[in-house]
C-alpha cells in the first residue's frame, strides 16, 4: 500500500512538472521538484526531473549536486547506485554545449 502509494505521488509531481515546464516556468518545477525529493528521497525519477529542470535554467551546478544527491541517499537507504538512465542524463548535462 505504501509502495503504491509513493508511485501515485511520484507520478503526479511528474506529470505537474511536465506541464509546468511546457509552459516554460522551469522555476516553480524545480521549487516543487525539490519539495518532492524532500518528501521522498529515493524516488530516482524525480531526481532526474529536477536534474533536467536545472540544466533547462543553465543550473549545472545544481544538477550536478542534484545528481549527486541522488547517488548518495540511494547509496544510504538502498546500497544501490543511479541507474543507467540518471548517468546518462547527469553526464548529457555535464558535457559543454
Amino acid at each position: 500500500l505504501r509502495e503504491r502509494a509513493r508511485h501515485r505521488f511520484s507520478r503526479a509531481i511528474g506529470q505537474a512538472c511536465r506541464y509546468l515546464l511546457q509552459a516554460e516556468s522551469p522555476e516553480r518545477a524545480v521549487d516543487l521538484l525539490e519539495r518532492a525529493v524532500e518528501a521522498d528521497g529515493i524516488a530516482e525519477g524525480l531526481y532526474r526531473s529536477l536534474m533536467q529542470s536545472y540544466a533547462q535554467l543553465g543550473r549545472t551546478a545544481d544538477a550536478a549536486e542534484t545528481y549527486n544527491r541522488c547517488r548518495r541517499a540511494l547509496q544510504g537507504a538502498l546500497n544501490v547506485d543511479p541507474s543507467a538512465e540518471t548517468r546518462a542524463i547527469y553526464e548529457r548535462i555535464l558535457q559543454p554545449s
